[in-house]
């Protein structure tokens, strides 16, 4: 247990600790980087109190590093994707910037709502089409029916699935215009190369809830959004069980499906 500690290392000095093990010389690395926090007392680089930064902030904004004795990895990614852990903090910015935009349209143009409720729809719509992967959203939903359909049956489930979708989300969130957002720094990485983004939604006179969103990198280089999870009603997952259920009751007729899937509406969604 480290009691009492406090030293400065300035810039450009060499700085070496010596002590018997279990004196706590790892540990102090470890609150400097911030793959511990302490109990009390601050960390502080170049005079900012850094005492809440995770560690890939205090490397970006401070260019502070650290090669363990052991480890200094993710154990169970591949080292490729050990490589691109550095993209976290776009990844976080990418689901930040743009629900902290969202939900500024709702705060302060939400009054057009009840004069033009389709127009202030679409204008929020047009904030997260361009962050969702349509394409990959419709084939994961459609599931193994994909295989067999044809080019036309694909691009017409595509621009129903997107509809429904943002119509499924944009509702939902329009009743959360008293809320304020956060964004988790910690961005938990997996094995299939996507990433998950927790966002908080909190109130202080309702209850809070959180809303997680799956992202991965397109061969074009640009973050989309696969999947959505709000207050534990996972949307692709609900999606897909429900289109599937449709198919079935069309003998798997895909274009009776496709014209008649009709989703849960976001009030039934939520009740259930």
């Amino acid at each position: 247990i480290l009691e009492n500690i406090s030293f400065k290392i300035n810039e450009g000095q060499i700085f070496g600790m010596l002590g018997p093990n279990g004196v706590g010389k790892s540990s102090i690395f470890n609150l400097i980087t911030g793959l511990i926090s302490p109990g009390s007392g601050k960390i502080k680089i170049t005079g900012k109190d850094v005492t809440n930064y995770p560690v890939y902030l205090r490397t970006k904004k401070f260019k502070v590093g650290y090669v363990p004795q052991y480890g200094g990895y993710f154990n169970d990614l591949t080292l490729y994707d050990n490589l691109k852990a550095d993209q976290i903090p776009e990844i976080h910015s990418f689901i930040d910037k743009n629900a902290q935009y969202f939900l500024t349209i709702i705060k302060t143009e939400g009054s057009d709502y009840e004069a033009n409720p389709e127009q202030f729809k679409n204008k929020l719509k047009n904030i997260w089409e361009p962050m969702v992967d349509v394409r990959l959203v419709s084939r994961l939903i459609l599931s193994k029916a994909y295989s067999s359909a044809s080019e036309d049956q694909v691009l017409r489930f595509q621009e129903r699935t997107k509809k429904l979708l943002l119509d499924t989300y944009v509702t939902t969130l329009l009743e959360f215009k008293d809320y304020d957002i956060s964004t988790d720094q910690e961005i938990k990485v997996n094995k299939n190369k996507t990433y998950e983004v927790d966002v908080k939604f909190s109130s202080n006179t309702s209850y809070s809830f959180s809303t997680k969103f799956t992202v991965y990198k397109n061969k074009a280089g640009e973050y989309k959004i696969v999947n959505i999870i709000i207050d534990g009603i996972n949307l692709g997952l609900t999606f897909r069980n429900q289109f599937q259920g449709v198919l079935k009751k069309s003998n798997f007729d895909l274009d009776k499906a496709i014209n008649s899937w009709q989703p849960l509406s976001s009030e039934e969604l939520f009740s259930t």
